[in-house]
This record gives structure tokens, sequence and C-alpha cells, in this order.
């Protein structure tokens, strides 16, 4: 049936793309025609790189792109950005209490992700996540994922990564404040007009942490008796201990150091944009601009 072109199977796809690799939906079995910005091209099978004669291996910085390479099968259809980023499962629907959805891939280190199931002393190759409505998150990071078992279920099952700054980090804690159902995250920063005004809460949504690092200025310390407010900086703070041994990720502030932690426009603006951009895309960007309204010249000014 997948050979053959019968009638009802053979369908156009059309998509944009803004990089060289590209998963096809489960629903496209063979691709038997493809052209790019309406110019016929080739489709060329997974050993078409092997060919001793051949052009090699295909990258997407080799000039411009002529042939459609096939490369095989994948389980998911983007790669995990980092190697610091957790799974979240999130069903659609209600299931049972007892289901659970397998993942297997590898670690940030890429090591091979083993975990013990159903009992502690059992070892299984990879990780099984509880599959609900409300989101679960696996307890190991993945830097890819190279294979998905999935039950059969009542409905469609999401796989997310969760990054780094949403609590994929050593602290767990997410780098952005005000997130609703974030058990543990952000909720001060270095700001003199939040601290004179005593702010409560003192930040506002949508801020994002500066983020820990190796050697802040030397200056940024905690000032526990000063006036009209102590100031908890980067060393010094009861709450926060750290030192040369601490990991560079266990050195995230959630206080008043200045030097990784203030709210800097340069920080806030790109994120701002980027969730803009996100929310415009995700609801389907216009095909088309609207005309802007007609607006006569001004008449020229006249002499006495």
């Amino acid at each position: 049936m997948s050979k053959g072109k019968w009638v009802g199977t053979v369908q156009r796809y059309r998509m944009c793309l803004d990089s060289s690799c590209l998963t096809l939906p489960r629903q496209i079995e063979t691709i038997e025609a493809w052209a790019l910005c309406d110019t016929p091209l080739t489709v060329r099978s997974m050993w078409y790189e092997w060919v001793a004669n051949g052009p090699g291996q295909r990258r997407h910085d080799l000039g411009s792109p002529s042939v459609l390479i096939d490369r095989g099968t994948a389980c998911v259809y983007q790669e995990m950005s980092g190697t610091n980023s957790f799974v979240n499962v999130l069903a659609a629907v209600a299931e049972s209490a007892s289901a659970k959805i397998l993942l297997r891939g590898y670690d940030e280190n890429a090591n091979w992700i083993r975990t013990e199931y159903p009992a502690p002393g059992t070892w299984i190759d990879g990780e099984y996540v509880a599959i609900n409505t409300t989101g679960t998150r696996s307890t190991k990071k993945f830097s890819s994922i190279t294979e998905v078992v999935k039950p059969v279920t009542n409905g469609p099952v999401n796989l997310f990564e969760w990054p780094q700054a949403l609590g994929a980090n050593y602290q767990q804690i997410a780098y952005v404040s005000g997130l609703p159902g974030v058990t543990r995250g952000r909720t001060h920063g270095f700001h003199h007009w939040l601290a004179a005004l005593d702010a409560k809460p003192f930040l506002f949504p949508g801020l994002v942490a500066g983020g820990p690092i190796e050697a802040p200025v030397a200056a940024d310390v905690a000032v526990p008796h000063g006036r009209p407010r102590p100031i908890w900086g980067y060393w010094g703070d009861p709450a926060m201990p750290r030192d040369a041994s601490t990991p560079l990720e266990g050195r995230y502030t959630d206080n008043d150091s200045w030097s990784t932690n203030e709210l800097d426009v340069d920080w806030q603006g790109v994120t701002l944009y980027n969730l803009i951009l996100a929310q415009w895309w995700a609801a389907g960007a216009p095909a088309t601009r609207a005309a802007l309204p007609y607006l006569p010249a001004s008449p020229s000014k006249r002499g006495p």
C-alpha cells in the first residue's frame, strides 16, 4: 500500500521552513516529488550521502539546497535545544491514574538514561513519566530523545521541553517571575525603586533573571545593617550561602545581587519580544498586511 499511488492516497503538502532539517508527520509515508520556492528538485534516498563518487555528507551550510535527502524516521519532530532540559508530559484529556509513557534517550552528560522501575533494584532503559492533564516533568534531563513508547490513551499526549530558565537547573527554580503553576519561582531582584517603595509582591510578572556567574563584581556583597533596609548581595547572604566550591548553577541569586540579578532593560526587552513573537506565531501570522488608510498630502505653506 505504501508503494502504490492509489486513489486518495496522494496529496500536496505545503510548508514554510526556517532550518534545513524537517520531520514530517506520520500521515506522510513517501515523498514522491518536491519543489522549493516553485522550483522542482530531486528526492534522494538515505544512501545518497554514502555513494563513493557522490557529494558526501550534506549540511545546511554547504551551499543552496538542491536535493531532499531521506534521513530515516524520528520519534520527535524537534530536537532538544540544549543539554539541560527536562521533558514535560501533558495529556489532552483525562487518562487513567496508572497511565505512563516511556522516554528513552541520553542525559546531559551524553550517558544512556536508565532508571529503577517498578521497584528499586530493577533497572530499565529510559524513564517512565506519568500522563495527566496537569503535566508531569521527567526526573532526568534529556539531551536527546531516541524512543517514545506510549500506551493506548483516551486522547493525544504532548511532550514539551522544559528549559533551564523555567526550572531545569541545579536549584530547580524558574528564572522568570509570575509564572502560573510554578512551585518555586523568582520573587526578588535588584531594583532601586521597587526597594524604595517596598513593593509587594516585589517583582511583577514576566521579569527574567540574568542568571548565575562565576566571578561577580567584588563590591556585590551583603550589607545586613544597611539603612533604610538591609542589602543581601551575591556574597554574604545567609539565605543563599555560597563559596568558591559551589557549582556555577548553584550560584543563582534571588536577592539584591546587582551584578547578577538587576532588572535590566536589555534582558526584559529581548524576552518580551520573543514572547510576543511566539504568541503571534501560535495564533497564525496573517497572510497579507492590511492596507494603510489613504492620507492626503499636507497643504503647502504659503507666504504672506
